[in-house]
């Protein structure tokens, strides 16, 4: 369902102006970290679904599985990170 801008009341609107900043202002939004190092959105769902993948077993994992995740992680951040580098000096 979609609706026009022009749908909306004009009450609706004032509070939507007030409310969005308060939840997506630069003032509200803190840096995520994982290891003292800053992750952006995309590192976050990733790490946090390897995670997951790990803990639904009916097993608790090792440490050593959880090192590999935290590895595994950093490894294929890095690798994009330096890929979106390459891709971005080419234009």
């Amino acid at each position: 369902m979609s609706v026009l801008l022009t749908e909306l009341d004009d009450d609706f609107k004032d509070c939507l102006k007030e409310f969005i900043p308060l939840i997506v202002g630069p003032h509200t939004l803190t840096p995520k970290k994982i290891n003292g190092s800053c992750i952006r959105a995309k590192d976050l769902i990733f790490y946090i679904q390897e995670y997951v993948d790990m803990f639904e077993s009916d097993k608790l994992p090792n440490a050593l599985n959880i090192f590999e995740v935290n590895f595994f992680f950093e490894f294929i951040s890095t690798l994009c990170n330096y890929f979106y580098m390459y891709l971005w000096s080419l234009f």
